[in-house]
């Protein structure tokens, strides 16, 4: 039988605010569930009422026989003096108390006779438990807990240190690794990608495609929701809906809802309209007062429609960046080590203007690290930095973000900074940067870290530079928030490095991928997906070559067999490449004929400035597309000799 919970009719409030009103959600056995809802919803609410951490006020949650429930908050810490291996080996402790209970249960078995009455229930509830330890794969728990510590990126080495010792983040993972090892009938995720980098992301992504569990996710990453669920579960003002599909089928059916909303919205508001001008025109005349009366109770009765945040769609582009030279950054041999210890060496490249580079690698390669170099906060052990001519570097990384001294309040702090034509679209942006309502009128001092985080990103992005430096921006938002600055980013016309997790958000924005391993850096011209297919490509590769160097002259045929599954596979890879290369070409085609309008415009080709601006654009737009084309060549002639 499918394990399963159910919650029928649950209502829990916070004082006087009611947070859930009459929520009913049924959860089972192999279902993903995307748990989505703006913030405050009531998203982390319901997930510890199910978890039994609280109680509902009313209602009534079932629960099938046996039903286990594992719960990840977003804030779970392990910090203890224990070793890792250790601590991940106690999420077994039940388990290893069932295998006692049923070793006593044989005890008890071998004593009895044949016909006793008690033997019949005893050999039932002995079955039970042996099904459950197997199941749970309990006496492979040594390779489970290997394979789920090194997908999450500890090391063999980490196993014997203590959790204590491991930084907030790595505890973060400790405390999701006892969850995915407990592998429950439901796992309730609570924005488990937090803190993990873009490789542990898709190992877990995997995980819960494949695990038998059914699972609750609470995550903004975009490209983690639509490839890990199957449903959503949408809160909004206190209720709850049920959505097929993953994400993005969500959006579009919520698209339909909401503009089915919007003409509501607009149709009410406009009865609310007439009826306050006929109340306030009439409100005096005695001869009018049975009317106005009726007109009162009327609007009483207007329902007050809202539009949830998330599915709301602004957009607005933030000012042009200032032109700079060609080459705005110039990396030499650059080096840095803390402590005597090398965190990457050699680095040697030209940023062009216009490059719109993603750093990627492991926590702890040094991503971080090579941004606050480029942002010139640290100086390298070895190599420089240099600047290109004109160059206004930006610079964002929210551990170093908070404003100090300010007497002002949230709107006060942008008001002075935000340019005329931006000023009417101040609350909108302050909005969709998770600033809404009377959040705008907090003074700055009393922000929470996320959100002087949030502020500092929106300040740079009102009057940016002609070269971002961004280290993990989308931190801290909310997935329509994260929608807005990747909108904005992606029309802004300066020089973009950035370092982000979120493959939902790298894939649009990045032209080059910058990949930071083993103390060296290595750059990819491509987008993430290219550069993603050239790692699986080399790893290939190296398997493969590792296989071939053990065989011997009598495996022969096993060796044509390999080489033809590998011609195979290689042949998908070129496809996927061209594929990648000729959408890439498209884009700056279209790029191209835009630039060449805006140069036949009076107004531009009147102003000496930016023509020449604009032609540089175009140059380096061509020389762009000729690579491409050149790799794309390449790529059909070894594609037309298999």
């Amino acid at each position: 039988m499918t394990s399963h919970i159910q919650l029928l009719h649950v209502f829990h409030s916070f004082g006087a605010q009611e947070v859930l009103g009459d929520i009913s959600l049924s959860i089972r056995q192999g279902q993903k569930t995307a748990l989505c809802g703006g913030n405050g919803s009531g998203k982390t609410t319901l997930m510890k009422i199910i978890a039994g951490i609280i109680s509902a006020d009313s209602g009534e949650m079932i629960k099938s026989a046996g039903c286990e429930i594992a719960y990840l908050p977003q804030t779970a810490v392990v910090s203890t003096d224990t070793t890792l291996h250790d601590e991940a080996e106690k999420s077994f402790l039940p388990l290893k108390n069932l295998v006692e209970m049923s070793e006593q249960l044989e005890v008890m078995i071998s004593s009895l006779k044949e016909g006793d009455p008690q033997l019949a229930e005893l050999l039932n509830r002995h079955a039970g438990y042996t099904e459950k330890i197997e199941r749970s794969g309990y006496f492979f728990r040594e390779k489970k807990i290997n394979m789920i510590l090194r997908g999450l990126g500890f090391s063999e080495q980490d196993h014997s240190r203590l959790c204590s010792s491991f930084s907030l983040g790595w505890q973060m993972r400790i405390a999701l690794a006892k969850v995915l090892l407990v592998e429950p009938d439901i796992l309730l995720l609570d924005e488990p990608t937090n803190f993990l980098d873009l490789e542990a992301r898709m190992w877990l992504l995997d995980f819960i495609v494949r695990t038998t569990s059914g699972v609750l996710l609470v995550s903004h990453d975009r490209y983690f929701n639509d490839h890990a669920v199957d449903s959503v579960f949408e809160l909004f003002q206190g209720k709850g809906k049920f959505y097929k599909g993953n994400y993005s089928a969500y959006e579009k059916q919520r698209e339909i809802e909401l503009g089915v909303l919007i003409e509501q919205y607009k149709k009410t508001e406009e009865r609310r309209e007439q009826l306050n001008s006929f109340i306030n025109r009439f409100r005096a005349q005695a001869s009018k007062a049975s009317l106005v009366q009726s007109r009162v109770k009327e609007l009483e009765k207007l329902p007050k429609i809202e539009i949830p945040h998330g599915m709301k769609k602004i957009h607005f582009s933030f000012p042009e960046a200032p032109p700079s030279g060609k080459k705005v950054l110039m990396i030499e041999n650059l080096s840095h080590e803390y402590d005597g210890l090398p965190v990457f060496s050699d680095i040697s490249m030209d940023l062009m203007r216009g490059n719109r580079i993603v750093v990627v690698g492991v926590n702890g390669a040094g991503k971080s690290t090579f941004l606050r170099l480029l942002a010139k906060k640290e100086t390298p052990t070895d190599g420089s930095v240099v600047y290109g001519e004109k160059v206004i570097p930006g610079y964002y990384c929210q551990d170093e973000m908070t404003i100090t001294g300010s007497k002002k309040t949230v709107f006060e702090e942008m008001e002075q900074i935000t340019p005329t034509e931006l000023y009417p679209k101040l609350r909108s942006m302050l909005g969709n940067f998770l600033f809404q309502g009377d959040d705008i009128f907090k003074p700055v001092s009393v922000l929470s870290g996320g959100e002087h985080s949030r502020l500092q990103l929106l300040k740079l992005l009102i009057q940016p530079g002609n070269l971002l430096i961004l280290d993990e921006p989308t931190n801290h938002l909310d997935m329509a928030s994260k929608e807005v600055l990747l909108d904005a980013l992606q029309h802004y016309d300066g020089t973009l490095v950035f370092v982000s997790h979120d493959r939902a958000f790298i894939e649009p924005l990045a032209g080059q991928v910058l990949e930071i391993k083993d103390n060296r850096a290595r750059l990819f011209t491509g987008n993430y997906g290219y550069y993603a297919g050239r790692i699986e490509q080399e790893q290939e590769q190296v398997s493969s070559a590792q296989k071939s160097s053990g065989k011997t002259q009598t495996a022969r045929t096993s060796n044509d067999h390999e080489a033809a599954r590998q011609r195979k596979t290689r042949l998908r890879r070129i496809e996927r490449e061209e594929a990648e290369l000729l959408s890439e070409i498209d884009r700056l085609s279209a790029e191209r004929e835009t630039l060449m309008h805006e140069l036949s415009l009076p107004e531009v080709y009147a102003d000496g400035g930016k023509v020449k601006e604009l032609t540089g654009k175009v140059t380096w737009n061509t020389e762009c597309e000729k690579k491409l084309l050149e790799k794309w060549e390449h790529l059909e002639e070894e594609r037309m000799s298999f």
